[in-house]
């Protein structure tokens, strides 16, 4: 396989929710730790008027392994050891899944709006 396949971005999620973001700090905190090989980000929206936050989740290309080789500090950038592990994209969907799976079944009953594909389009 060419690099650039290996390389493919994973599916990324989207979940819109109807309330604050500090109201579910252990609920994100609890999910990540789950899931060390998924990136999470949170987003408040303090004065949008129809949503409050918006989760993103997406697979990490390296596995968190316990026994893997500190990445190699750089001025700007992050090296890995040829030791680190390469996720499959299939690999790194799975992940995301659970993740999801997961954060779903974690946060409050009816704070979630929608949870959309993360096509890379902007929030709204």
């Amino acid at each position: 396989k060419y690099l650039s396949s290996q390389l493919e971005r994973s599916i990324g999620y989207k979940v819109v929710l109807g309330i604050d973001e500090a109201s579910i700090v252990h609920v994100l905190n609890g999910v990540v730790e789950q899931h060390p090989n998924v990136s999470f980000g949170s987003y408040p929206f303090v004065s949008h008027p129809e949503f409050q936050t918006v989760l993103t989740l997406e697979g990490n290309l390296i596995d968190d392994k316990p026994n893997m080789s500190p990445p190699l500090p750089t001025r700007n950038s992050t090296v890995f050891q040829r030791s680190a592990i390469l996720s499959s994209k299939e690999q790194r969907d799975r992940y995301v899944q659970l993740a999801l799976e997961d954060l779903i079944h974690r946060l409050p009953d009816g704070s979630i709006l929608r949870v959309d594909n993360d096509d890379l389009t902007p929030f709204t």
